[in-house]
């Protein structure tokens, strides 16, 4: 028994130790050390403190007492909030080259954090026809004007005075083609010796704003168009088809080969009548389906067999099955719901 009492006294001065240990390190854990104290912030609570770094330390003995203390704005408290006058830069600028000088809060000057480059290819023309060296420059310019009361804008990049940089167009050199015949004839009437040639010609009249050229024909001007060259040879598959000269072919390529060989006045007038032997019923071409209607974007129609049709598309499908199936014909009757039944 003697025993056991010790050793419950001995529990219970542990526990109340390592109590106390838990309190002092909460309480050590909200008075962390605080650096420079030059940068005072206002609370909540109408007290003015010297960093961020201290607010937070009274935050956090606030939140053990249960209470809750929040920043209301950067400076001391009855004082003007802070106003930030310079913008930030955009992602080609760094960063750190436009910090404002926060204890004169004026713009920065450009001797201590702009970079002087020699090039002009990063200037910046602005709207009062000063030319700034890099758009660090230009951004603490801004700021200097806004300070003043005054706006200043971007017109463009380069130097003031000078029109903006365009891509220049080079055309390749005529000493640069192949000695290769082969004729082009242009829209503007002359031959040139090959496509090269014709293409510098084009390049060198945009460039001069002389008119576009455009490729005529394959062959010097004033010459006949040499023809397509007629079919070789077909392919051996079976696909009749039947011309308008009564005719069946094997497949679409016998009866052009067949169309090539004609004088010019007959090539006009022959051609394909339809797919299949002639004499044969022609094989028509598949009706849609109603899936294919979903993707058309239509408003309701009236058919002549007073049904509503939710679009055109629709109308054509069950038109096409009537048409198959021997039935009766429908068609438009007009646009809009149907006084009737709708589908």
């Amino acid at each position: 028994m003697r025993r056991l009492a010790i050793f419950i006294v001995l529990s219970a001065l542990v526990t109340v130790a390592l109590t106390k240990a838990v309190k002092q390190k909460k309480t050590q854990d909200c008075n962390k050390p605080c650096g420079r104290l030059n940068h005072p912030v206002c609370g909540s609570d109408g007290a003015t403190y010297a960093s961020k770094c201290e607010f937070r330390n009274a935050k956090c003995g606030a939140s053990k007492l249960g209470k809750k203390l929040l920043l209301q704005h950067e400076g001391a408290c009855g004082a003007p909030n802070k106003m930030i006058t310079v913008s930030n830069l955009k992602k080609t600028t760094k960063r750190r080259n436009v910090k404002r000088n926060k204890k004169s809060r004026r713009c920065p000057t450009t001797s201590s954090i702009c970079k002087t480059l020699n090039s002009t290819r990063n200037s910046i023309c602005g709207s009062n026809n000063i030319t700034y060296h890099t758009v660090c420059h230009f951004r603490i310019a801004q700021c200097q004007e806004r300070m003043a009361g005054k706006r200043l804008t971007a017109l463009y990049r380069g130097v003031c005075g000078k029109p903006r940089s365009s891509r220049r167009i080079v055309c390749p050199a005529k000493t640069q083609c192949p000695n290769r015949n082969s004729p082009i004839c242009g829209s503007n009437g002359v031959t040139y010796k090959n496509l090269c040639f014709y293409l510098v010609a084009k390049c060198e009249s945009h460039v001069q704003r002389a008119g576009k050229i455009r490729l005529r024909y394959r062959g010097a001007c004033g010459s006949p168009v040499t023809p397509k060259p007629c079919p070789t040879s077909c392919p051996t598959s079976r696909r009749p088809v039947c011309g308008t000269d009564g005719k069946t072919y094997d497949n679409g390529c016998l009866l052009a080969k067949a169309k090539c060989t004609l004088p010019k006045g007959q090539k006009r007038q022959f051609r394909m009548q339809y797919r299949g032997v002639c004499g044969a019923p022609s094989t028509p071409k598949p009706c849609l389906t109603v899936r294919k209607c979903r993707h058309k974007r239509g408003s309701p129609v009236c058919g002549t067999d007073g049904i509503t049709y939710r679009s055109k598309c629709h109308l054509r499908v069950i038109k096409c099955q009537n048409k198959r199936k021997k039935r009766s014909p429908i068609g438009l009757k007009h646009v809009g719901r149907c006084t009737g039944i709708g589908r």
